[in-house]
């Protein structure tokens, strides 16, 4: 696989949070809007001098991040994450996130050990010690293909389960997920063990799915 941070550590991808993905990405999202994020500026110094270009970009992550930690390890409303779930969500999140600002900016693992350098304190940056690294671009790649499939049979889900659905809506979702699941199963025939796994316990939803695209369509 060819990657440009040569000088990074990749390991495989771990697809488990795929089993209830929605529930992560929905705090994800929220995060996008929370105005909370700022309690953590003090600890996230990514400066101007070592990063001329991303600093502020950089510190925006390690800010979204950190309120995520919070949220998932502290918030006595939610006891039904799952450690294991989070810890491999948060790592896709993390390398998604920087691969955004650039490809070539830093190492994953890097940029959370100089969190930790930063923040010596924060026992939930260390609960994700040994769970952080850098994916193989292919692989992440992979990984946006099973998020998109999820995503759209969430959606589709929904409009159907409401009395005033949108059909037109509903179908175009549904094409979109045909054309990603042909992607998917053109990945999937290379045996990749973990996207092949990951891929498999999405087939039976895509089944249900087609079933209920067929309806439309009738």
């Amino acid at each position: 696989m060819t990657d440009n941070k040569l000088s990074c550590i990749y390991k495989n991808a771990n697809y488990e949070f795929f089993n209830d993905l929605d529930k992560y990405t929905q705090s994800a999202s929220e995060n996008e809007e929370s105005r909370y994020r700022d309690d953590y500026s003090s600890t996230c110094k990514f400066d101007e001098e070592n990063y001329p270009e991303f600093s502020q970009s950089l510190n925006v992550v390690c800010k979204k991040l950190k309120f995520l930690l919070n949220l998932f390890f502290n918030n006595p409303k939610e006891n039904t994450y799952n450690v294991n779930y989070i810890r491999t969500f948060l790592n896709y999140w993390l390398n998604d996130q920087l691969i955004k600002i650039n490809k070539n900016t830093l190492c994953v693992s890097v940029f959370y050990q100089n969190m930790i350098i930063q923040d010596t304190r924060n026992q939930e940056l260390r609960n994700l010690s040994g769970h952080i690294y850098d994916i193989y671009l292919d692989e992440l790649k992979n990984m946006y293909l099973l998020h998109s499939l999820h995503k759209n049979y969430e959606m589709i889900n929904r409009i159907i389960n409401n009395e005033h659905e949108n059909k037109k809506v509903c179908i175009h979702l549904a094409e979109e997920c045909a054309s990603d699941y042909k992607k998917a199963e053109e990945t999937y025939s290379n045996k990749n063990t973990n996207f092949y796994e990951a891929f498999k316990s999405f087939k039976s939803k895509y089944d249900k799915l087609n079933l209920c695209t067929g309806s439309l369509n009738g």
